[in-house]
């Protein structure tokens, strides 16, 4: 059974324009920082670890110690229980989906090479894509995201048409 999660994007911004050491996105009870050494305020990654995800309401925080994140890539579930982020090492592209009470890793998808978008709680892989959207590519994939549940052991991946 499905979480019934649909996933919105977080804008990502240095915590004060005088800071750029520091930058954060906000839903309405999580808050995330990313750490960062450029200090370029039209940075693209995020290769410092920690991720630090901080609940407002009770001060509670848990780090994520993963690859490089993308800034632009970053969503919350509907109930913020989900954070999911791109890393990237080398060659290599996921889309990771983190419980944000504990940090821990509950899923990835490999988006290597791929296109990819997401709307609402579904996302969309292309492969072998002759532009810049989905609807170009020879391959494509959806993927009902509300299928990936918290429990690790349940997640899977759930493609609604090839």
């Amino acid at each position: 059974m499905g979480c019934d999660r649909s996933f919105k994007h977080i804008q990502i911004d240095p915590i004060q324009p005088s800071r750029l050491d520091v930058f954060v996105g906000k839903g309405n009870t999580i808050a995330l920082e990313f750490h960062n050494e450029n200090p370029n305020p039209a940075v693209d990654v995020f290769p410092e670890p920690p991720l630090t995800v901080r609940h407002i309401p009770s001060g509670h925080s848990c780090e994520i110690d993963g690859g490089v994140w993308v800034r632009r890539s970053v969503y919350l579930s509907a109930d913020e229980a989900t954070l999911l982020v791109q890393e990237y090492s080398g060659s290599n592209d996921h889309l990771v989906f983190y419980r944000t009470r504990s940090c821990k890793k509950i899923h990835e998808i490999e988006v290597s090479g791929a296109l990819w978008k997401i709307s609402g709680n579904e996302l969309a892989i292309g492969h072998q894509c002759s532009g810049e959207e989905i609807k170009t590519c020879k391959s494509q994939q959806r993927l009902a995201i509300d299928a990936i549940c918290d429990d690790e052991q349940t997640s899977r991946r759930l493609f609604i048409d090839n």
